[in-house]
C-alpha cells in the first residue's frame, strides 16, 4: 500500500502542477493557438515528469532496497501528511535584474525562433550558455520517439508570450549573432530551460550543477535517450534509430 500510494501521488502531482501551469501561463491574444499548444505542451511534459520520477524511485527501490528511495518517499510522504502545495520541479534562481552596463540592453515582446534563440525588438538574441534541441531534433523515449525540439521551441514560446522579455548584450557568436541573458520577472530564461529539461548547459558555462539535478530528475529530454545538440548537428543520431 505505501508503494502504491506513493506512486499515485507523484504521478498526480505532476499533472497537477502541468495543471497549474496552464492556468496561469499567460495567453497570447494575438495567437492563441499557439499559447494553447504550449500550454499542453506543459501538461505532457509534467506528466512524462512524473512517470520519469516514478522510474527513478523503482529503479532506488531495486537497487538499493528501500533506503535508495529514501528521499523521494520522504517528499512525497511530507506532501500528503501536510497538505502542502506541489511546487514545480527545476524552478531556475532568481537573478539579479540586469546590468545596465554589462553590454547594450534589450526589452520588449519576443518572438521565438527556436529552444535557445528569440528575437526583441528586431533583433535577434541566442541565448547565452545553454544549447536546446534543434528544431528538427528527434529525441526517443521508452514510449518511442519525440519531437524534442519542437517541443523545446513550443515551451519556450508559451513561457514568454505575452510578457515582457530582458535581456543584455553579451557579445557576438562566430555566427555574428547576439549572445543574450535574458529574463522574465527577473528569471534567467536560460537557467529555466535548463532546469526543465528543455535545454543543456553549454560546457564550461558554469550550469553543470543546474543540469545534474534536472538528468537527475530525468526532466525533459533527459527522461530518454539523445545527443547533444551540437552532436546532432554534426551529423550524430541516437544508435538504433534511424
Amino acid at each position: 500500500m505505501r508503494l502504491y500510494r506513493t506512486f499515485i501521488a507523484i504521478i498526480l502531482g505532476s499533472l497537477g502542477l502541468g495543471m497549474v501551469n496552464l492556468a496561469f501561463t499567460p495567453g497570447s491574444g494575438s495567437d492563441p493557438v499557439r499559447a494553447a499548444r504550449g500550454a499542453l505542451t506543459q501538461v505532457t511534459t509534467a506528466v512524462e515528469q512524473g512517470l520519469g520520477q516514478t522510474r527513478a524511485f523503482v529503479a532506488g527501490v531495486l537497487d538499493q532496497g528501500w533506503d535508495g528511495a529514501s528521499a523521494v518517499m520522504a517528499e512525497v510522504e511530507g506532501m500528503l501528511g501536510d497538505g502542502a502545495a506541489v511546487l514545480p520541479q527545476g524552478v531556475p534562481p532568481r537573478a539579479p535584474a540586469p546590468d545596465a552596463d554589462a553590454g547594450g540592453s534589450l526589452a520588449g515582446p519576443a518572438r521565438v525562433i527556436d529552444g535557445d534563440t528569440i528575437e526583441v525588438g528586431g533583433t535577434r538574441v541566442r541565448l547565452r550558455r545553454i544549447d536546446a534541441p534543434e528544431t528538427r531534433q528527434v529525441c526517443y523515449s521508452p514510449g518511442g520517439p519525440w519531437a524534442c525540439g519542437r517541443g523545446a521551441t513550443e515551451a519556450l514560446a508559451s513561457w514568454v508570450a505575452g510578457r515582457t522579455v530582458r535581456c543584455v548584450e553579451q557579445g557576438l557568436d562566430r555566427y555574428g549573432r547576439v549572445l543574450g541573458d535574458c529574463f522574465v520577472d527577473d528569471i534567467a530564461i536560460g537557467e529555466a530551460m535548463v532546469a526543465q529539461g528543455w535545454a543543456m548547459a553549454w560546457p564550461g558555462a558554469g550550469l553543470e550543477q543546474l543540469e545534474d539535478q534536472t538528468r537527475q530528475a530525468l526532466r525533459g529530454i533527459w527522461s530518454g535517450r539523445f545527443v547533444p545538440p551540437w552532436e546532432w548537428r554534426r551529423g550524430a543520431r541516437v544508435t538504433g534509430s534511424r
